[in-house]
């Protein structure tokens, strides 16, 4: 075998990454690195990414509905609160980043001991309240977004800095202010598209009008969505824009004219239902991945196929992320992850992988796990050293296992390392 002299220049100079993907199996609870409770929505801030929900515990550690993942392990968010377990009194249910700092959002009184009704700030030292935050009705903050220099704030609440507020505000930096006369029901989803911001939710008027879950505030009115309302008992749960292309998920059967099974894509003048869309109670998260879009939520057919809750649509049909997860996803990030590239993040309700044997306690991590697997079968063993070998010697991107840009005699090493470790 050739060894320290072989030395390729991976085309481009681009690291390599390990190149199988599956779903990681660490996330168990008790006894590994899942949560107690469900996993309401992620962010990432200052390099960190943190989870909010309804969880006390993260990785068997007392963490108060908020929780920040060290690479490593879960670590609690400030001090004080029950237990020591800082963050808040009671579940969250939005995050953000906005001015520098971490906004959290649900339903809750107090973080770290400091008062804070529903919506709260965190520099990395102190909890600091947001004005007078969201009170009345059912006071609760269930979607955070920013646009521009302001930060929206969506929900089923009454009040903004104690002056009327109907489900959704915006703050400024420094004060609340509602927008216009609100929505009659639940906000769940904001969104910038056009110029303009879109909002979703569970209601049937917003600004006065008839505007079934889904609706656009121009800036100074409420107007209709170009591609109309939902179906009557419908209701959109989350938004994502690309361009000319607006997203939309949640539960409906109908958007505007078109029929739509509670996915589809807005192009500007019409939907695209995206081969059927899904069957089951919803869609609960859209997002991103290595180029095809992620749909993520509560069903058990994806355009026809039968898939555990998330899929991947390739823009003409559905493919499963391996066994899927056994109930709702609510939430779906994608971060930079330890096998070199980036990984998806997922939260919601399940607590076992698709085959309903291995715990993933309402978290989960899909990405690159060993880089010394190279056959992507599952397994660590002798054809995975040999197919190393191949690679090495046809100089192939997937041999830089030292992702420095070259395959060479560093790549060797590393790789003989990582496989008598069992990469851990």
């Amino acid at each position: 075998m050739r060894t320290a002299a072989v030395v390729i220049l991976v085309a481009g100079g681009e690291a390599a990454r390990a190149q199988c993907d599956a779903w990681s199996r660490e996330f168990a609870s008790p006894g590994g690195l899942g949560m107690n409770g469900s996993v309401a929505d992620f962010a990432d801030w200052n390099g960190s990414l943190y989870a909010t929900g309804a969880f006390f515990e993260a990785g068997g550690a007392r963490a108060n509905y908020l929780a920040r993942w060290t690479g490593s392990a879960w670590e609690r968010v400030g001090t004080g609160g029950a237990f020591g377990g800082g963050g808040m009194d009671i579940p969250g249910s939005a995050l953000a980043v906005y001015g520098g700092l971490l906004i959290v959002g649900g339903f809750f009184n107090s973080a770290g001991d400091v008062p804070a009704q529903q919506i709260v700030s965190w520099n990395g030292t102190t909890f600091v309240p947001l004005g007078a935050g969201i009170t009345e009705g059912f006071r609760r903050v269930r979607c955070l977004k920013v646009i521009g220099s302001d930060l929206y704030a969506g929900g089923a609440f009454g009040a903004a800095d104690g002056a009327p507020a109907s489900n959704i505000a915006r703050w400024n930096g420094s004060a609340w202010s509602p927008l216009g006369s609100g929505t009659d029901g639940e906000v769940l989803a904001i969104e910038p598209y056009a110029g303009n911001v879109v909002v979703g939710g569970r209601f049937a008027s917003a600004g006065g009008a008839a505007r079934a879950g889904i609706a656009v505030w121009t800036g100074s009115q409420w107007a209709g969505f170009a591609g109309g309302q939902t179906n009557s008992l419908g209701q959109v749960q989350t938004l994502m824009t690309e361009g000319s292309h607006l997203y939309v998920g949640g539960n409906f059967r109908m958007l505007g004219s078109a029929s739509a099974n509670d996915v589809a894509m807005w192009n500007g003048t019409q939907w695209n239902a995206m081969n059927g869309g899904l069957q089951g109670v919803g869609v609960g998260a859209i997002t991103r991945y290595r180029g095809q879009l992620v749909v993520a939520g509560q069903f058990t057919h994806a355009g026809g196929r039968a898939i555990d809750n998330i899929a991947v649509w390739t823009g003409s049909e559905y493919l499963p992320m391996a066994e899927g997860l056994n109930l709702n996803v609510d939430a779906a990030m994608v971060m930079a992850g330890p096998g070199g590239g980036n990984d998806l993040w997922v939260g919601g309700g399940f607590f076992t992988l698709g085959d309903d044997t291995t715990p993933s306690s309402f978290i989960g991590r899909w990405g690159p796990t060993c880089a010394a697997e190279m056959t992507c079968d599952g397994f660590l063993d002798i054809f995975d050293y040999e197919e190393f070998v191949r690679a090495f010697e046809a100089g192939e991107p997937k041999a830089d296992v030292a992702a420095d840009g070259f395959v060479d005699g560093f790549d060797y090493d590393r790789y003989v390392e990582l496989f008598e470790s069992g990469c851990m």
